[in-house]
């Protein structure tokens, strides 16, 4: 409740809170369940199975990046695959520059997102 978070409970406060309170903590709710029912799928499907051995890449993950993906076979390199969810460096030219940026961050979004928040695992499997 809002009086367990604040030393002086200020009554108009407390009556603006408790409704934010309260979707945010079904907001959670919701978000373990779908997060429990996602790994449950995820168990059952061999093509996500392939891909939890990968260091960083979890349930959530290996979901996320095959319904993104839906078809693979239409890929023909893993180059392919990095640029449709934008995990390719950006590339700056002109006539005497040319060189590589951050990661473009176009593409399939959700997959390109799940995929780098586990990129420090990627980087560095033993830690």
């Amino acid at each position: 409740t809002v009086q367990a978070l604040v030393a002086e409970p200020v009554p108009a406060l407390t009556t603006a809170l408790e409704p934010l309170l309260l979707v945010y903590h079904q907001a959670q709710e919701g978000a373990k369940t779908l997060a429990r029912h996602v790994t449950k799928q995820v168990q059952q499907d061999p093509i996500c199975q392939r891909l939890r051995p990968v260091p960083g890449v979890g349930p959530l993950v290996a979901g996320t990046s095959v319904a993104t993906l839906e078809d693979p076979t239409r890929f023909r390199t893993s180059t392919q695959v990095a640029a449709y969810l934008g995990l390719v460096p950006r590339v700056y030219q002109s006539g005497a520059a040319n060189y590589h940026g951050r990661i473009s961050k176009e593409g399939g979004q959700a997959a390109a997102l799940a995929v780098r928040r586990s990129g420090p695992c990627l980087a560095d499997p033993d830690e």
